[in-house]
């Protein structure tokens, strides 16, 4: 199973007009948690819940994609796709973002993220 959030209308129309319009690149983050075993439905509920909230709070959060590993229900990956790396900066300084590093904190494995800019696409 994979558990995909889509853009939003919004985060569509900005992403089609951004690199037209200035020429830069966009900031792509992901991230990928290998979750205790005990923990994994709840991380999975609370995970949708701060991609909803990335997407519908952050002008320059534009994609927030969570997906699940169909052979390894503990590993879930994240794609998430800003304006620029300012708008992810302002992203980790959210409130919706602290909750939710304070709540699954104990609940993660292991986890790495990795910082991208998008060249072609």
């Amino acid at each position: 199973m994979s558990i995909t959030l889509r853009l939003n209308e919004r985060n569509v129309l900005q992403m089609a007009q951004l690199n037209e319009s200035t020429g830069e690149t966009m900031f792509i983050v992901t991230v990928d948690f290998l979750i205790k075993q005990e923990h994994v439905s709840a991380f999975v509920e609370v995970m949708k819940k701060q991609a909803s909230n990335s997407l519908n709070n952050e002008e320059g959060c534009l994609q927030f994609d969570v997906c699940q590993d169909p052979g390894n229900r503990r590993r879930i990956f994240l794609y998430e796709v800003y304006t620029d790396r300012d708008a992810f900066e302002l992203h980790l300084k959210t409130d919706h973002f602290h909750e939710f590093n304070r709540t699954v904190g104990d609940w993660t494995e292991s986890k790495s993220d990795h910082k991208w800019e998008r060249i072609a696409g």
